[in-house]
């Protein structure tokens, strides 16, 4: 899948990637698993930040899927700023991911 995704970006493609642990522990500081950190850094000139926020817990591990909440939810999205991978591709792809 890195190799795909990799390949992808560097052929012009868009790809979109979600934090899974946000869902799982809304309270953790937002970071990147070490598979999606080397695709961007392989792979991306940019990385493209994209924040969504719920108002309400949705399609968490907390709530059954099938349970409605009880009013439409709200969605925000805000674009982060872009960042400049260069900087990560002089490393090791290994130390390049945890940076």
């Amino acid at each position: 899948m890195i190799e795909r995704s990799v390949a992808a970006l560097r052929s012009g493609d868009a790809l979109v990637m979600f934090l899974k642990a946000r869902a799982l522990a809304p309270a953790r500081p937002l970071a990147f698993h070490r598979g999606a950190a080397r695709v961007a850094v392989q792979g991306a000139a940019v990385l493209t930040p994209i924040y969504i926020h719920v108002d309400q817990p949705l399609l968490n591990k907390t709530l059954p899927w099938y349970k409605a909440p009880p009013r439409v939810p709200r969605f925000s999205i805000r674009v982060g700023d872009d960042i400049d991978l260069g900087p990560f591709r002089s490393a090791p792809p290994p130390r390049a991911s945890r940076q």
